[in-house]
């Protein structure tokens, strides 16, 4: 007897793809903050600390919501 496995809820992947997103984000965007910060006092950058910041905390979120749900799309097959 063969077990089927049962594919998890898409709701319940998308919210631990974008919690893990926040986790990385938030952990890397800090540090590119302060990176970017320690560079903008030498010279000056073309966007302030904060966008680089936003920009890599945006780019965690949809890469961690993007791999839950190709997960789970691999899982429907």
């Amino acid at each position: 007897m063969s077990e089927e496995k049962k594919p998890r809820r898409l709701l319940f992947r998308l919210i631990k793809g974008m919690i893990y997103g926040s986790v990385v984000g938030l952990v890397f965007g800090s540090a590119i903050y302060l990176l970017a910060s320690a560079v903008n006092s030498v010279a000056p950058l073309p966007w302030p600390p904060s966008a680089w910041a936003a920009i890599i905390f945006g780019a965690s979120v949809t890469a961690g919501t993007a791999v839950e749900y190709s997960d789970w799309l691999d899982g429907q097959e």
